[in-house]
């Protein structure tokens, strides 16, 4: 089991948070973010990032990764959206 953990920054302050329990661990590490991600960005009220090779990478080697406001179509009124993957097992 994994947790996926959603951060919202603005001026390098976590203004927001939120926790998705229970992520089961089938696949990929991106496949789990990408399985969790729809309930954080709903809980924060925010349009659907924009995957880029580098947010994979960043995933697969570092188990998180940054959304800035250049991974939104949409107006992102905040510095960065962070998610992190923290292991359970």
């Amino acid at each position: 089991m994994l947790k996926i953990w959603g951060k919202l920054w603005v001026r390098d302050k976590v203004v927001k948070s939120y926790t998705v329990e229970n992520v089961q661990r089938t696949g990929s590490l991106e496949a789990c973010v990408k399985s969790a991600l729809p309930e954080i960005i709903g809980v924060f009220d925010l349009p659907m990032p924009i995957f880029l090779p580098s947010n994979r990478e960043d995933i697969e080697r570092f188990g998180q990764t940054r959304f800035t406001a250049d991974h939104f179509v949409e107006s992102f009124p905040y510095q960065s959206l962070e998610i992190e993957i923290i292991e359970t097992e």
